[in-house]
């Protein structure tokens, strides 16, 4: 990986070389990790990784260096930074004793629910272009022949993420008026279906949950969709997609069948906002008045 020294127009941040493009270091970092939750924090051949809920790994590495930071205490360490996003970076120039200049660049999250100071994390430029990205950053608007490349270099294995995107793609090339449908859809769209396991009831949530940009301004646009499934037997509310994506699939033969009471459903959807908020705006801090918003709902049963 180049570094350039020459910064970033738009953000004043280095220019790195990172697979043969010129990225800033900054607008890199964010499309890839900006808004995704620390997920799990993992040691692996010596380095250190903060793995995000995108399924991006970070390695962390020294910014003199750029070798392996070590972890003395993992668990501590998972403790500390699960759950977290990240909020901003800085970077400087620092001089070493033997007269080399070197990056120093951190990372900066937000505190989670009864802190009140941001945590800074020092790591080196080098851990974006060493940066592995677990599932891509791809909306229906990429090109759909680097979306087939990209997952044929996972040795003809796709994450699940990446085949629900890949059928997503295929709906929309069947049905080239769907995007146009779909973007023309209230808010708070209901259905039902029965439930594949017999007996379970659960209901389907999809929420727009607010976000910063670059320049700390909240709102939907800036943020990003959140899939839940309440689990109404346990009570336990689960966030992993391709967990939900088994029991939500669903053919246009489907039959809609909606029979869970009023009650019921409204008593979940408030266990869902309470969710959000303390595990998703609270920790961040989100400004008075930046809500979640139900985009889309379904029961099973």
């Amino acid at each position: 990986m180049k570094i350039r020294f020459i910064p970033c127009e738009r953000d004043g941040f280095p220019i790195l070389e990172i697979n043969g493009q010129q990225q800033c270091l900054k607008e890199y970092m964010e499309h890839c990790l900006g808004n995704q939750k620390i997920t799990e924090v993992i040691q692996r051949d010596g380095t250190l990784y903060y793995i995000f809920v995108n399924g991006h790994e970070l390695p962390l590495l020294c910014n003199c260096c750029g070798e392996s930071l070590s972890c003395p205490d993992l668990p501590s360490e998972q403790k500390i930074m699960s759950g977290r996003t990240l909020k901003n970076m800085t970077w400087g120039t620092e001089r070493l004793e033997d007269g080399r200049n070197v990056i120093d660049f951190q990372m900066e999250f937000f505190p989670k629910a009864g802190e009140n100071m941001v945590l800074m994390v020092q790591t080196s430029v080098a851990s974006a272009g060493k940066l592995i990205q677990g599932s891509q950053l791809l909306t229906p608007k990429d090109d759909y022949q680097a979306l087939r490349e990209f997952n044929l270099a996972y040795e003809g294995q796709t994450s699940p993420t990446e085949e629900m995107r890949l059928v997503y793609r295929d709906l929309l090339i069947a049905h080239p008026d769907l995007e146009t449908k779909l973007a023309n859809m209230p808010l708070r769209l209901f259905s039902g279906k029965e439930n594949p396991s017999s007996g379970a009831k659960a209901v389907f949530f999809c929420y727009q949950i607010p976000g910063p940009d670059r320049n700390g301004e909240w709102s939907l646009e800036t943020g990003t969709a959140q899939w839940f499934l309440y689990d109404a037997n346990s009570q336990k509310i689960i966030e992993e997609t391709d967990q939900i994506n088994r029991v939500i699939k669903s053919e246009p033969e489907t039959v809609r069948r909606c029979i869970t009471s009023k009650e019921t459903l409204v008593e979940a959807r408030k266990e869902i906002e309470k969710f959000i908020n303390k595990n998703y705006l609270r920790p961040r801090q989100a400004p008075i008045g930046q809500n979640a918003v139900l985009k889309a709902w379904m029961e099973l049963n």
